[in-house]
């Protein structure tokens, strides 16, 4: 990233930070618990939540569209497979594929 570029995901996150520091709630690191951050994380992307179905496939719980694991996934190619992944990025080629995922818990 080229020095004065912002992005505008970055500067959401200055606005949240500005936002908590305006009402006093204090910002804490959530330590070794990343649990924490899957919460929030999934929060927001509740509508994406996809289930196994067979090796490198899902289907998407709210919709039922199937969609399969990309490569460059950090899960693709894994011995274990989660039973419920959050996508945050779908990539429409001649398949719907899931390249940003984060594992879930039920």
């Amino acid at each position: 990233m080229a020095d004065g570029v912002l992005l505008r995901e970055t500067l959401k996150d200055v606005a949240s930070v500005k936002t908590l520091k305006t009402l006093k709630i204090r910002l804490t690191s959530c330590g070794q618990d990343f649990g924490i951050v899957r919460k929030a994380r999934h929060s927001d992307h509740f509508h994406n939540v996809v289930s196994l179905k067979e090796v490198g496939e899902y289907v998407n719980c709210r919709k039922g569209m199937l969609c399969h694991m990309h490569p460059s996934s950090a899960l693709y190619g894994l011995k274990y497979m989660p039973a419920y992944v959050v996508n945050h990025e779908l990539i429409p080629t001649t398949k719907e594929y899931l390249q940003c995922v984060t594992s879930a818990e039920p």
